[in-house]
């Protein structure tokens, strides 16, 4: 069980597997009852993936920065998914998650918890309240509250290189709960239960982003003050932090100044971080918030460069999806970032962005390649690579932008809506997607896609609204698939 947790760890690593956690409910687990589908075909290395004049070094592109790429390509019309549904199986299974799936972590193999906000939820911790996390234990097939003390809406979480889950952030709390901005959580897998230190860190966060560090660190990076849909000047938290710090008793540092935060108001929540690879064994960071990506150098906490700003809004609540594509030897571990949907216009009718922009980042002049995302429009899409190099682009909405619907239930006006049932399946080195089957559960705010150990994706959540609500168009959802 050791070597595979190991394994599994060393893939989320060099594939540049990042999670964010934020978007659907269902969980994929082969059952022995389920055919599983054939396996993809192998990717291979792009043989163009680095041009012979980029850098040997990928932590500084040469040259000035190019212009903005060109629009992207129209978006297909909202409600319609073009292409072929012939790949891809779903199955229901039986334990519902208890606690809506708002964020999902693997904390070892054939276990999966969840993250939820203070709600109404049917799973109850020890003391009698509604539950915000729990355990599913796949092998046992039994699901166990986690208890908590503080409000966890609007967080983030990240591994430490430890194995141990650092969770931060929040929103208010109630009487029942402290607030959570400021506390930091803890699990341990060796332990199986949350531990909390309320109130510990210097500034408050709601809508941090967290990314594990080449050291085994964790840096928690923004945020805001307090809740919101466009962030503002008066709530920014425009900072980030490390941890563990550097103090010997625990003593969080002083949170350090990111004034790119304040350059890319109000779009700077939830901002898109991944490792750059790098022969200096660095923490450079490739940071997109508000369209505009730079490279940054954390262990001087120096701006390195400016890359070329990516059409649309891609941020939250206009939230798209990135991630670093498969690194392969062959071309020297060239880094190529993929960012995909968003939406162009804070507005609930708009029909969000089917796009996607490649670049890549040691290039002597990056710049952003476009397609049109398989040709359909999401906005609070997932991704998930697959252990064959592949990507699963899944959930999501084709119309609004990432928040709770408003109105009450007999009159609901919801802010995202048109869900996108189909995934894609995206190869990287033939730059194809290709249609999936269609799930029937809608994925849309508060939900998220991950992958198990096995090489099945599970999915989970989906709540766009402030509370537990069934018998709606879009109920909270606690249904498993895979």
């Amino acid at each position: 069980m050791k070597n595979y947790y190991s394994y599994f760890l060393l893939f989320l690593l060099i594939g540049g597997f990042l999670l964010s956690i934020n978007i659907n409910n269902a969980s994929a687990y082969p059952s022995q009852n389920q055919r599983r589908q054939a396996p993809a075909a192998k990717a291979a290395p792009p043989k163009d993936a680095a041009p012979k004049d980029a850098p040997k070094d990928a932590n500084a592109p040469a040259g000035k920065a190019a212009a903005p790429p060109a629009p992207p390509p129209a978006a297909a019309p909202a409600g319609k998914e073009v292409g072929d549904a012939t790949a891809g199986t779903w199955t229901i299974l039986p334990t519902l998650t208890g606690v809506n799936a708002m964020h999902m972590f693997v904390p070892r193999p054939g276990q999966y918890i969840y993250v939820d906000k203070l709600e109404a939820n049917p799973l109850l911790q020890s003391n009698g309240q509604p539950a915000e996390s729990a355990l599913f234990d796949i092998d046992k097939n039994t699901l166990t509250a986690l208890d908590l003390t503080s409000d966890t809406f609007c967080s983030a979480g990240s591994f430490m290189g430890n194995g141990v889950l650092v969770h931060t952030g929040g929103d208010n709390g109630n009487v029942q709960f402290a607030a959570g901005q400021q506390t930091l959580r803890f699990y341990d897998p060796m332990v199986g239960k949350w531990e909390e230190k309320v109130g510990l860190m210097k500034s408050k966060r709601w809508y941090p982003t967290m990314l594990p560090l080449v050291d085994g660190r964790v840096v928690i990076m923004g945020g805001s003050t307090g809740g919101t849909g466009l962030n503002r000047a008066e709530i920014d938290n425009p900072t980030y932090n490390i941890w563990p710090p550097s103090s010997a008793d625990g003593t969080p540092d002083a949170d350090r100044p990111m004034p790119f935060l304040t350059d890319t108001l109000p779009y700077n929540l939830y901002v898109f971080m991944h490792i750059v690879p790098n022969n200096e064994n660095k923490n450079m960071l490739f940071m997109l918030s508000n369209q505009q990506p730079i490279l940054f150098d954390l262990d001087t906490g120096t701006l390195v460069y400016n890359y070329p700003k990516i059409a649309v809004q891609r941020t939250y609540p206009q939230t798209g999806t990135s991630l670093m594509l498969p690194l392969f030897s062959s071309n020297n571990y060239a880094p190529e970032i993929m960012v995909c949907g968003g939406q162009a216009a804070f507005e609930i009718t708009s029909t969000a962005e089917a796009s996607c922009g490649r670049m890549l980042l040691n290039a002597n002049q990056p710049a952003w390649v476009m397609d049109d995302f398989g040709g359909i429009p999401r906005v609070m899409p997932d991704n998930v690579i697959l252990p064959n190099g592949q990507v699963v682009f899944l959930n999501g909405a084709q119309t609004g932008f990432a928040g709770f619907r408003k109105g009450n239930k007999a009159n609901p006006l919801w802010v995202n809506s048109n869900p996108a049932f189909n995934p894609v399946l995206y190869d990287p080195v033939g730059k194809t997607y290709a249609k999936m089957n269609p799930s029937t559960v809608a994925r849309m705010y508060h939900s998220v896609a991950i992958l198990s150990p096995d090489g099945y994706v599970f999915v989970a959540g989906s709540n766009p609204q402030a509370s537990v609500q069934k018998g709606l168009e879009f109920s909270t959802e606690y249904v498993l698939l895979f």
